[in-house]
């Protein structure tokens, strides 16, 4: 679900992919600009990340703890991610994230 380029970028990896899919899948349908790219490999991280990053307005990271992928990605590719955490052991529904996309895509 990735595009070259656009407006929001959901970024995520591990058990956050079903409901990043699923919400993205609801927000174009909606007809905002956003797309989704799931990491599986942390180190390395896959050798196009930082081209894909900087192709996009906005970064969303959605992450089961207090934001450690976002402040890594903040870290390597200079970019202002923007983390949307859940630290409550139940994982994240496509609600929670449609909601943080449709914030973004208003701004």
């Amino acid at each position: 679900m990735v595009r070259e380029k656009g407006k929001i970028l959901v970024l995520g990896w591990g058990s956050t992919h079903g409901a990043i899919k699923a919400a993205v899948k609801e927000a174009r349908e909606k007809g905002m600009d956003v797309s989704h790219a799931q990491i599986r490999h942390l180190h390395p991280f896959p050798k196009n990340l930082g081209e894909i990053l900087y192709n996009f307005d906005t970064i969303l990271i959605p992450e089961m703890n207090t934001g450690q992928l976002c402040s890594i990605i903040r870290d390597k590719f200079m970019v202002p991610a923007i983390g949307l955490n859940k630290i409550k052991g139940m994982p994240f529904s496509t609600t929670e994230i449609f909601a943080k996309i449709e914030e973004l895509a208003k701004k």
